[in-house]
Order: structure tokens, then sequence, then C-alpha cells
């Protein structure tokens, strides 16, 4: 609940004694939101950077938190902007595993009753396999996996390799 998130931003932004690192651990991509349709063959999108261990590693960054993101970001145009995000908001990418894979894309709409649907074209993140993951130092106390990436293999398989092998770190 928000006491372990409230926790987790204390330990990162050192309240709790030295430095430490929060991670981020999933997805990154660029959600394309539809903004209005001009016939069946014309549509605008919005789009916008973003992925849910991404978007935790901004906010404790803008907490004054430590963050760290460890996903496969690609070399494209997407993904030097993804890169740019990161760098601008301050959160490190040591972790950051690089990739020519294209960048994850979803598209988000609304369905016939409002709801939002996502479509996803998966590439950069989810390719991430076990033999990829970089070794985790010390100054890493917490890591949160999110997403979609949960459950796309192999990303999933590398999710489920790290979470073991730091199950003395926080996890959320």
């Amino acid at each position: 609940g928000s006491s372990r998130v409230a926790a987790a931003v204390r330990v990162a932004r050192g309240d709790e004694g030295d430095r430490a690192v929060f991670l981020g651990c999933g997805d990154t991509l660029f959600d394309f939101f539809l903004e209005s349709e001009a016939g069946p063959g014309a549509a605008t999108y919005a789009a916008r950077a973003g992925g849910s261990p991404f978007n935790v590693a901004i906010g404790l960054a803008r907490l004054g938190a430590e963050a760290a993101l460890l996903a496969g970001l690609s070399s494209d145009m997407l993904g030097q902007r993804l890169a740019r995000v990161l760098d601008a908001e301050g959160v490190s990418r040591r972790y950051v595993i690089p990739t020519d894979r294209p960048t994850t894309i979803s598209l988000v709409g609304l369905d016939p009753k409002g709801v939002p649907a996502y479509q996803f074209y998966d590439s950069s993140d989810t390719g991430v396999e076990p033999s990829d993951l970089p070794e985790i130092g010390p100054e890493v106390t917490g890591l949160h996996f999110g997403s979609y990436t949960l459950a796309a293999a192999p990303v999933a398989d590398a999710a489920a390799v790290l979470a073991r092998a730091n199950r003395h770190r926080f996890i959320s």
C-alpha cells in the first residue's frame, strides 16, 4: 500500500542513512493517444513517453530519490527521446540495456463504452532475456517491477530471474 511506497521513498532519498537507489524494471515505450479522427483514413495522435517502471522512476526522482531504470532501450528515434527524458528527469541509465530493436509503441483509444483500449506493438523492452541482465550494485535497495512486461516472454522470465536474485532487497 501507500505506507510501503512511503518507506521506499524514504530509503531511496537517503532519509534512513546512506543514499540508495530505487530501480524501476520493465517497460519503456511511447503511448500514442487517439485525439481526433477525420474519417476512416485519418487520425491524430498525441505521443507520450511512458511505461510503468519508467514513470515510477521519474516520480521517485521528482520526489528527491535516487532512481534508475532497468529496461531495454532502443537506439532508434523514439528510444533516443526516452533517453533524453530520463536524463532531463535525473533518472540514471546505468542499468539500461541498449538494443537495436524498435521502441515499443502502445496505441490508446476508447472502446464503444468509453473505456481505454490498448494495442501494444512490442519490441525493445519485451526482448530482454535473462542473459541480458546486468549485475545489480549494492547501492540498489529496492526494485519496482511493472506492467505488461511481466506477462510477455522473454522479458517476464528475465524479471523473474532478477526478482529471485534480489529477494533480499525491497521489491514492489
